[in-house]
C-alpha cells in the first residue's frame, strides 16, 4: 500500500480528508509502516489547530505534545489479536485524539475524528490453511502468508475487509450490506457468493476468480468488469490493463483442501506459491527457467518431495540448506 502524503494524513487528523481518502488512509494506519512520519504529521495537525479563543506559540506546542507523548506511553491498550501490533497505529491516533482533548478543551477540537477505526489483522501460518469466520457468518480460507484486516466497524453499517496475498471467501447474502475486498489496486464488490482474489505478495498484477454468483471489480479510478462463474480477470499495476479468461475454478482452488495444482504455470510463479506454502526462499541461478511453463500437482508430500518431482518434469538441479533452495 502506497504512503500518504503528509498533507493527506494531516488533513485526516485534522478531520477534513475526503471521504474516498479515507479508507485508504485508515488502512495505511492499520499497518505498521513509518512510526516516525506518522508521528510528524500527528503533531504537525495538532500544531495547526486554529481556534479564535487558543492560539499557541511553539513552546506550547511543544509541551503540548510532549502531554501527549506521556498519555500515549501510558494508554494501556490491550491488542484484540494476540503477538501482532497491527493495533499501534489505531491506538495512536485513538490516544491523539484524547490528549488533544485533555489539553485543549474537547470543544475545541471538534474538527478531530472523535473516534477512530481500529483494525483486527490476521496473518496466515506457513504449511495449511487458515479458516476463520466473519461476524457476518461470511467463511474465509487463507493462503499461507496472506493477511488481512479487519476493521471493528465490521458488518455496522459496511462490509469490507482489506487483503495483501490470496483468499477464497465464501460470503453471507445480504442485499443491504455489499461485501468488499479491499487490495492495493482492485475492489471487489458482492452481495453473496464464492470467489478468490489474489495479489500474489507481488507489485506487478493480482486476480479475482469467481466460482459462484456474481462480482465486480473495480480499479481506483473505474468498474473493470462483472465476473459471471468460472472467469478470472487478472489486472496488471503498472499499465492498468487487465484481461478476462474463462478458467476451471474448481480445479484452480484446490489449495483451500491443501492441494496445490498447476497447469501450465509459469516456474517463477510456482516458486512464489512453494515460498509461501513452505516458508522457504528459492533462488534460481537459471533465468530461463523463471519463464518456463509446467503443469503438475502436490497434495500433502513435503517441500523435498516437489522439489524432486519439480526437478525432473522442469529439467534443472538443486540443493537445499537451512531453508534456502537454490535451483540451478
Amino acid at each position: 500500500m502506497n504512503k500518504p502524503a503528509k498533507k493527506a494524513l494531516i488533513d485526516y487528523f485534522m478531520g477534513s480528508s475526503m471521504p474516498e481518502e479515507q479508507e485508504a488512509i485508515e488502512a495505511y494506519l492499520a499497518m505498521e509502516a513509518d512510526t516516525a512520519y506518522v508521528e510528524l504529521c500527528l503533531k504537525e495537525a495538532m500544531a495547526s489547530l486554529e481556534d479564535a479563543d487558543l492560539v499557541l506559540n511553539p513552546a506550547q506546542q511543544d509541551k503540548a505534545w510532549a502531554a501527549f507523548e506521556g498519555l500515549r506511553a501510558k494508554a494501556g491498550v490491550v491488542p484484540i489479536y494476540k503477538s501482532n501490533p497491527w493495533w499501534a497505529y489505531a491506538a495512536a491516533v485513538t490516544v491523539f485524539i484524547l490528549a488533544a482533548a485533555l489539553i485543549f478543551n474537547i470543544g475545541k477540537v471538534a474538527r478531530l475524528r472523535q473516534t477512530a477505526v481500529v483494525y483486527r489483522r490476521i496473518e496466515a501460518g506457513y504449511g495449511k490453511i487458515d479458516r476463520i469466520t466473519l461476524p457476518d457468518s461470511s467463511h474465509l480460507s487463507l493462503f499461507p502468508g496472506t493477511v488481512i484486516d479487519i476493521p471493528n466497524n465490521f458488518n455496522a453499517s459496511s462490509r469490507k475487509v482489506f487483503l495483501s496475498g490470496r483468499a477464497y471467501l465464501e460470503v453471507a447474502h445480504n442485499k443491504n450490506k455489499p461485501f468488499e475486498v479491499i487490495t492495493a489496486h482492485l475492489t471487489t464488490r458482492v452481495l453473496g457468493t464464492s470467489f478468490e482474489v489474489n495479489t500474489g505478495n507481488e507489485s506487478d498484477k493480482a486476480s479475482v476468480m469467481l466460482r459462484t454468483g456474481r462480482i465486480r471489480v473495480s480499479s481506483r479510478t473505474q468498474t473493470l468488469a462483472v465476473l459471471h462463474p468460472g472467469e478470472m480477470l487478472t489486472y496488471h499495476h503498472a499499465t492498468g490493463r487487465y484481461v478476462m479468461e474463462e478458467v476451471q475454478a474448481s480445479q484452480l482452488l484446490g489449495w483451500v483442501n491443501g492441494q496445490l495444482t498447476f497447469d501450465q504455470t509459469n516456474f517463477k510463479d510456482i516458486c512464489r506459491q512453494l515460498e509461501q506454502w513452505y516458508h522457504i526462499t528459492i533462488r534460481v541461478q537459471n533465468q530461463q527457467l523463471l519463464n518456463k511453463n509446467i503443469t503438475a500437482s502436490f497434495k500433502g508430500q513435503s517441500a523435498r518431495q516437489v522439489l524432486d518431482i519439480l526437478s525432473a518434469t522442469g529439467g534443472f538441479k538443486y540443493k537445499a540448506a537451512n531453508n534456502i533452495i537454490h535451483i540451478y
